[in-house]
């Protein structure tokens, strides 16, 4: 299995990793939505690599298309991107990515045990120090902890669930002493909580609270189901939103107007290019393997040209 559910700790683990269709066809459907500089509502794009070539050919590739890019370093599934939790690495790639930023950018940090002053603890805090020195807009902290358990399929997974919820809150906690200091007013904490399915709404709500207390500025309340669910959360907290309309998943997708009218200040879509570019990739292997050539579907790819013009490649 790739998940497995931890009812005495009300939680689970999981080992899902990426799975999506990819960049391209995040283009194609990015490219039919209205231009960001005519939308009233905000877009962030995720993305993610294990190199800090792959990460800038997808930030420059999808720019165009977002408000704002958050830059995953955190996923306890993807062994490959944990070079970027390396100071030095880290710090490579904001650079290379402040070269090209026309828009805010968001780091999704990696958990870290903050009752410790450790090595790993410190290591972190340094990541978020060079975030504060290379003008982030943001950090996303709050995540599942990576644990090992023979049970899965891969050995190891993320922990979540109501057993994380105490260092999350010391992480948003280290966080904000980190940041007290910062040069940009614009710099914002995400704390992201996925306690609902485990506790329920209300108390939900209270860990919510919590973050926001703990220096937390904007929510990410994850696996809401319907309009009420959405409509409370609001009414409960006064800070910046940020909804998840991730397919196949707990919530209602909603249209980002409606998600608006709801009072959300943010919304992201994590998963859906990743989704719509492998699922052509599967189609059109099928087709490559059916007829021997890939002639019949030429149609479906993107362009050279189109490519170029995407990159900026002259």
């Amino acid at each position: 299995p790739r998940m497995l559910r931890l009812n005495s700790q009300n939680g689970l683990i999981n080992s899902l990793g990426f799975p999506g269709s990819g960049l391209q066809s995040a283009i194609k459907r990015l490219s039919k939505l209205p231009s960001v500089s005519k939308d009233s509502s905000k877009r962030i794009l995720s993305i993610s690599g294990t190199t800090e070539d792959d990460i800038l050919y997808c930030y420059s590739a999808i720019e165009k298309f977002s408000s704002g890019i958050e830059i995953n370093i955190s996923s306890p599934n993807t062994a490959g991107l944990r070079i970027f939790q390396q100071p030095k690495n880290f710090r490579s790639l904001i650079e290379h990515v402040n070269e090209k930023r026309a828009s805010p950018i968001i780091i999704k940090l990696p958990p870290f045990n903050a009752q410790l002053d450790d090595s790993d603890t410190n290591s972190i805090l340094e990541l978020i120090n060079i975030c504060v020195d290379l003008d982030v807009d943001a950090v996303t902290a709050g995540n599942t902890h990576p644990v090992q358990d023979n049970r899965l399929a891969m050995g190891s997974g993320g922990l979540s669930g109501a057993t994380i919820f105490d260092n999350t809150l010391a992480m948003v906690k280290k966080i904000k002493e980190c940041v007290s200091a910062k040069k940009d007013k614009n710099f914002k904490i995400i704390a992201r909580s996925d306690a609902k399915s485990v506790e329920g709404l209300d108390k939900m709500i209270d860990r919510c609270k919590a973050y926001v207390d703990a220096g937390a500025e904007i929510i990410f309340p994850e696996a809401l189901h319907d309009e009420k669910d959405f409509e409370k959360v609001r009414k409960e907290l006064s800070c910046y939103l940020l909804a998840n309309m991730t397919e196949f998943g707990k919530s209602k997708l909603f249209n980002y107007k409606e998600l608006e009218n709801f009072g959300y200040n943010i919304v992201i879509y994590p998963v859906t290019t990743q989704r719509l570019a492998m699922k052509n990739v599967e189609d059109g292997l099928r087709d490559i393997y059916a007829n021997g050539h890939q002639n019949n579907i030429i149609d479906k790819m993107q362009t050279r040209k189109r490519l170029y013009e995407l990159v900026e490649y002259e």
